[in-house]
């Protein structure tokens, strides 16, 4: 009777032993498993926060683009206008040569 015993509780230990070994595995993997979910969190912080900054970039261009559209336009406008005295001069200085020639 003792030498079953004695078989079953090495049976036990080796069953015991084997599973200890297998909790300490199973912890490691796990352990690892969160460092890398710790990592890619940290990841993707990283590119949220370097995506936000391109966004924050690409909206100021955006505003500066149109600020440089509505200034070009105004300036295109005062061309317009400069361009129409131009021809009101040039008008104005004809007239005047026809008056003086008038004259002479």
């Amino acid at each position: 009777g003792d030498e079953e015993n004695n078989a079953g509780e090495e049976e036990c230990d080796e069953i015991r032993e084997g599973r200890s070994a297998s909790i300490m595995r199973l912890k490691a993997e796990l352990q690892g498993a969160q460092e890398m979910c710790k990592e890619h969190a940290s990841d993707a912080a990283r590119l949220l926060r370097d995506l936000q900054r391109e966004q924050t970039a690409r909206s100021r261009l955006v505003a500066e683009n149109k600020a440089y559209g509505e200034r070009n336009r105004q300036l295109s406008a005062i061309l317009e206008q400069k361009d129409r005295m131009v021809v009101e001069l040039r008008g104005d200085v004809s007239r005047m040569r026809g008056t003086l020639g008038e004259r002479e």
